[in-house]
């Protein structure tokens, strides 16, 4: 009995162990679940220029590009490849952006692919009509199809290149709203060197740029509003280019900007080289001369313009845009020392400009073999008292022969037109000083009137032949009134024109202009059409 009653307190004493372990337990816990997309990710795009001294390209010296990057919570910054690949690797389980990463991979391809096609047609059509075009009229129509032609690649590739641009910060945006889990200590970041609370106050703003770390600056300055300049600008090339004339010129121009409300310029421009004189085209013939009549300006002056134009703000409104202005020179991975370009922000007057102005121009004008230009005689036969007989003697083949005009022409149009004026102060161990960006851009669409069109007398010189009087005369000269020549008196032009300040008194002008001016009646209207290009030298200040 009591080996029995052993036994059983043994068994009652290990009740619990057993009910312990066989008992759930708030001890027991599961592997924490892995998160994901913990790191912010930010886009940034800087101007930069560099000289590739390994690599690519090493030849080729200075380069001016943009390069994008995306920073690694506001640390590392890693350089986006052409498709997006770099991305991905951040963009694990977040769909919607890595969507918008193939979007952007797509319209990047379609725009390589449609602006080299388009451009490679373009100039093959150019060089095949140039080379195989019968008529002048012929080669020039399939110039502008195939100038055409690649302009639309050109403009193609540059929408494309946009809409991936937009798809890039769309996927950034996306994945930072949707798929971003900030971590704990992401909520409160502390300062970091210059970002210091009593920096903060004087500077009050940053750039970022790559492969260093922000630069903060304050604005001294921010008036577009009241972008007033004054000035001369000293233009030693001014190309016209034109079926009729073609010439280089050198300019002078005065003026004066009125804050973002008014601006006159007056200009005086004087062509140094006139292909018609170069060519010859205006030589009277001689002795040794061709056997062929041959017609010449009674005026043989280089070309001369004079213009003055007003432009006046209708309406106009600010926003805040990004300034680029270069910082300094730094040194980049693998590119060595390059250039370093900043983004800041700034307003931007932009207004939408009334123009009216009037010009005079001089210059001679050619025709062509196929008589583009119906110079209208309404001088009577000449009649040549010869050795033997008097022959009378009609001017033939007037269309190939070279005149003159004076042209008085009213100028009313509108440009869309940009006003910056910025001034920074930075704060920084590696770029300090001022910088600053003062420039007035116009794209502009103007109706040009013809006032007066008058189309001067021209020199033909018949030749005799066997009619010559002596054997030293082989032409003879008459002075033929074409002033009834038909002409056009209305005319247009379309062109961009950016003044740009260097330096507080130095800065640069260049322009770009495509139209059709008024002058003599043309048959081809293609041959009509002048392009015009041109830089010039800045001596002024503010207003």
């Amino acid at each position: 009995m009591y080996h029995c009653n052993r036994w059983l307190v043994a068994l009652l004493l290990t009740i619990p162990y057993f009910a312990h372990a066989q008992a759930p337990t708030d001890s027991t816990t599961k592997p924490a679940k892995k998160v994901y997309n913990t790191n912010k990710l930010e886009l940034v795009t800087n101007l930069e220029r560099y000289n590739k001294t390994e690599g690519y390209y090493p030849s080729f010296g200075n380069f001016l590009t943009f390069r994008q990057y995306v920073r690694v919570n506001n640390k590392r910054l890693v350089e986006i490849d052409k498709q997006g690949d770099v991305l991905r690797a951040y963009f694990s389980r977040c769909a919607a952006a890595r969507a918008e990463v193939a979007q952007m991979a797509v319209q990047r391809r379609r725009g390589k692919a449609q602006m080299w096609s388009l451009f490679g047609a373009g100039m093959a059509i150019t060089a095949t009509s140039l080379i195989a075009g019968k008529t002048d009229g012929a080669k020039a129509t399939g110039a502008y199809i195939g100038f055409g032609t690649a302009l639309t690649g050109s403009i193609l590739g540059f929408v494309h290149s946009s809409k991936s641009q937009k798809h890039l910060k769309n996927a950034i945006d996306v994945y930072n709203l949707q798929c971003y889990n900030p971590p704990a200590w992401d909520t409160v970041r502390k300062a970091k060197g210059p970002d210091s609370s009593s920096l903060n106050q004087k500077f009050d703003r940053r750039i970022d740029y790559a492969d260093g770390d922000p630069v903060y600056y304050s604005v001294l300055r921010n008036e577009p509003q009241n972008a007033g300049l004054y000035g001369v600008i000293l233009s030693p090339i001014v190309a016209d280019i034109n079926s009729l004339n073609v010439n280089v010129r050198a300019g002078i121009t005065a003026f004066y900007t009125y804050k973002s409300l008014f601006q006159i310029n007056a200009t005086y421009n004087y062509a140094y080289l006139d292909m018609a004189k170069v060519a010859g085209d205006i030589e009277a013939p001689n002795a040794s001369s061709s056997s062929i009549s041959k017609g010449i300006p009674s005026v043989t002056n280089n070309a001369v313009g004079i213009d003055v134009l007003t432009k006046t703000s209708l309406f106009s409104w600010q926003q805040e845009k990004k300034y680029h202005m270069q910082l300094g020179w730094g040194r980049f991975k693998n590119l060595g020392f390059a250039t370093v370009y900043g983004k800041f922000r700034g307003k931007i007057s932009t207004a939408i400009t009334g123009r009216v102005g009037y010009s005079y121009e001089q210059k001679m004008i050619k025709g062509s073999s196929t008589g583009d230009v119906q110079f209208n005689n309404t001088t009577p036969p000449l009649a040549y008292h010869g050795k033997y007989k008097t022959t009378i003697f009609t001017p033939q083949d007037l269309g190939n022969a070279v005149g003159s005009m004076k042209t008085n022409t009213l100028v009313v149009g509108l440009a869309y037109s940009k006003f910056r004026d910025l001034k920074v102060q930075l704060a920084d161990y590696r770029y300090k000083g001022k910088r600053e960006v003062r420039s007035q851009t116009d794209i502009y669409i103007d109706a040009l009137i013809g006032q007066k069109i008058d189309i001067q007398d021209i020199v033909y010189y018949h030749y005799l032949g066997d009619q010559r009087a002596s054997y030293n005369t082989n032409y003879f000269p008459q002075r033929l009134d074409v002033s009834s020549t038909p002409v056009s008196k209305i005319g247009y032009r379309v062109g961009a024109s950016a003044l740009n300040m260097w330096t507080p008194n130095f800065g640069l002008r260049t322009h770009f202009e495509v139209g059709k001016r008024p002058g003599p009646a043309i048959k081809n209207g293609s041959q009509s059409v002048y392009l015009q290009m041109g830089f010039g030298f800045i001596f002024g200040g503010k207003s």
